[in-house]
This record gives structure tokens, sequence and C-alpha cells, in this order.
């Protein structure tokens, strides 16, 4: 979204979950969870993290074209993305791949104790790296690059700045089903 800005100037605001990476959302999510003095030090910061615009800039908007871009901005619909699997990106010139099915994603164990360890440390910060568990490099044999350190590692560093938010959607929903159902009911049934 181009906001023209009463100066003449413009600032391009990210809107769309197809339009934001996993670190600006990460950050956004982080800037929720802040206890703020005033609610408005939440939409500056939202504001600046989703576009071109500093702080600084931000708090220099009229009023009116600050209210307009707040309604905008649509990063709390992520249930609303559809819930097909992509399974297939390419950044970089490098193809990765995850193992779902159009409708399906199935965590393996490694992957689930690999992100329950990440948010045991960093609380909700897990979205790259579960994006690096999930989609792997592609080889020149044609078999999908290891989850060992180095390989995740490297993966995140990518995907960090290159992988937008919609991608992640469906595997983010189904990991919360993990958490809040299916390992729970796990755990019952063995108790």
């Amino acid at each position: 979204m181009i906001i023209n800005l009463a100066n003449g100037k413009t600032i391009n605001v990210a809107t769309q979950l197809s339009e934001i990476n996993l670190n600006q959302f990460q950050n956004c999510i982080d800037f929720f969870n802040r206890k703020y003095d005033f609610e408005i030090d939440l939409y500056i910061n939202l504001i600046s993290e989703l576009s071109d615009a500093s702080i600084e800039e931000v708090e220099d908007l009229d009023l009116t074209e600050f209210v307009t871009i707040i309604p905008q901005l649509q990063i709390q619909d992520i249930d609303s993305v559809p819930q097909k699997f992509i399974n297939k990106i390419e950044i970089d010139n490098v193809i990765y791949m995850s193992t779902a099915t159009e409708d399906e994603y199935k965590f393996n164990v490694k992957q689930i104790r690999h992100i329950q360890e990440v948010i045991k440390k960093e609380g909700n910060a897990y979205l790259v790296d579960l994006a690096a568990m999930i989609f792997r490099a592609v080889q020149v044999d044609g078999e999908l690059e290891g989850l060992d350190d180095k390989s995740v590692e490297r993966r995140k560093k990518v995907f960090a700045e290159k992988m937008n938010v919609e991608i992640l959607a469906p595997y983010i929903i189904s990991l919360g089903q993990y958490f809040s159902v299916k390992l729970p009911n796990l755990a019952k049934q063995n108790g």
C-alpha cells in the first residue's frame, strides 16, 4: 500500500501477509506482546516495521494519514490464508521443498523437539526456525538437505528476510494443532 503524504513524499506499507517477511512478522508479534503506556505506540512501531518509514517519519504523519493505514494492516489475519500447503519455493535460484501434500504436513519428532526447544529459550520467536525445519534445499542428487544445525542455521538466514508469512501460515496453524491437541492427547493416552 503506497501512502501519499501531504509533503509530496510517499511511504510503502506492507499490508498483506504475502508482503511481510518472517522477521517483520516476528517483530510485529513482539510489538503486540509488549505493554505500552499509550496504545498509539503499538501502531507507530507496526507501521514503521512494515514500511520504509522510520519511527520519526511515522510520528510526523498527519493523523488522518496515520488512521487510514491502521485498518489496512493484516498481520493478525493469519487464519484467513488459504490452508493449502505450499511445498516448493525458490529463493535466490535455490529450490526448497517440504514434504507436505496440498492439504497436510506431518511433523517429525526432531522438528517438534527443535521447535519446543526454541520456544523454551526464546518464547514466540520460532517462525524462522520452523521454516528452516520444514523447507530444505534440494541438493544436486535430488535429496533434501539435512536437519543438522549448520544447515538449519544457513536456511534461517535466508528465510528470515526472503520468505513471506503467507507461505508459512498453514504450517504455523498445523503446528498449533500439534501443540494444542495432538501432543496433549498423546500425553493423556499414555498417562
